[in-house]
């Protein structure tokens, strides 16, 4: 195998398989990428047998051939030249990886102990802008559970009905919900729980426009998604995802209309006291300004106040301020809405004016 390409092409190429790449597998193989030359490209794969992703990059290919390297030590070295163009030469047991004056040769497993990737072979393919399936994942994967105890909710439940693609996350404490219209119907409405590790390897290499087209395939127990440039494998998470309909609220009769920014730095700074207290942060209405509270016995007091528009009667509820800061940190809305019914019931936090978001916030005790 001899070759040579763009070295922010290559640095791109292994920065995205990478996150395939588990350091708790006992195979030694499984830490490596593999890389194939043929046809004018260079081939990158690598797999944790869970999630699998490949990217093409260009080449000029002088020999065709196929080897893996340690993706770590690969990665490290080709981010850390400063010269455009990486030639990559096979020779025995080692490559050689060369730009300008640098030289490294790196120590090989051979190609054919590399697993064979599984295909998901879907029912339908269904194709939407790339942007807007990045804004989807961004909107809820924040929201799985980070636990593995709560398998089912490491994942998003992705549903595809008629003209709509729904993407719901949750961990018990809160819930979010994105959704968009499809290009095209879907011929067969469908439903799949997608690991959030996935999700969030793939929102990563998304445009963020919707000028190029990505693909999503559900197969029985495997999801494809995949670019012009780059495909990811994955399995799908075994179970029943909640109800999430039951935990959104049906109606509201106080809703407070606030800028984004400034309610977003009030919870941020308030935090810092929180934190100390199971996170716990007050919200009190009051002459048309919002009150944020929070106290510890170890440290003390915070407050911050930001204007806000009432519409019923005044508020006061707490909130966890982390959950709170998640959501205010990820939106691009100048202003937020949050739907309250008493201190006893979830928030729901949408975007003015756009019924395709929403996100429940449970409440904390006031005392």
């Amino acid at each position: 195998m001899k070759l040579r390409c763009q070295r922010n092409e290559l640095a791109f190429g292994v920065q995205t398989v990478s996150r395939a790449v588990s350091g708790k597998s006992t195979l030694p193989i499984l830490s490596n990428v593999l890389l194939e030359a043929s046809d004018g490209q260079l081939q990158l794969t690598a797999t944790d047998l869970e999630l699998s992703l490949r990217c093409k990059i260009a080449a000029e290919i002088e020999e065709e051939g196929a080897i893996t390297v340690p993706c770590q030590l690969f990665q490290d070295v080709v981010t850390n030249f400063v010269e455009a163009q990486i030639e990559l030469r096979l020779e025995e047991n080692q490559l050689n990886v060369m730009a300008g004056v640098s030289d490294y040769n790196i120590r090989t497993l051979p190609a054919e102990e590399y697993p064979v990737l599984p295909e998901a072979d879907p029912d339908q393919l269904i194709r939407l802008g790339q942007g807007t399936l990045k804004r989807l994942i961004g909107l809820t994967s924040f929201a799985c559970s980070k636990e593995d105890t709560r398998a089912i909710m490491t994942g998003a439940l992705v549903e595809i009905g008629g003209a709509t693609i729904r993407v719901v996350a949750t961990d018990t404490h809160r819930l979010a919900l994105a959704q968009s219209a499809l290009p095209e119907p879907a011929e067969v409405d469908t439903s799949a729980i997608i690991p959030a590790r996935a999700l969030i390897a793939m929102e990563r290499v998304l445009a963020p426009e919707d000028e190029r087209q990505v693909e999503i395939g559900l197969g029985e127990n495997l999801v494809q998604i995949s670019t012009d440039d780059v495909v990811m494998v994955s399995r799908l998470i075994d179970g029943q995802f909640p109800n999430y309909r039951r935990v959104i609220p049906a109606e509201h009769d106080k809703r407070l209309v606030l800028e984004r920014e400034p309610f977003a730095l009030a919870v941020r700074n308030v935090r810092v006291v929180a934190q100390r207290d199971a996170n716990k942060i007050i919200l009190e209405t009051a002459d048309g300004v919002l009150q944020l509270r929070a106290e510890s016995q170890e440290v003390g007091k915070g407050y911050e106040e930001v204007p806000v528009k009432v519409e019923g009667d005044d508020v006061q509820i707490a909130f966890n301020a982390v959950y709170l800061e998640d959501v205010l940190r990820i939106l691009d809305a100048d202003t937020v809405v949050m739907d309250l019914a008493g201190s006893l019931s979830p928030g729901v936090i949408r975007l003015q004016e756009d019924d395709d978001y929403l996100y429940v916030l449970m409440p904390m005790q006031l005392t």
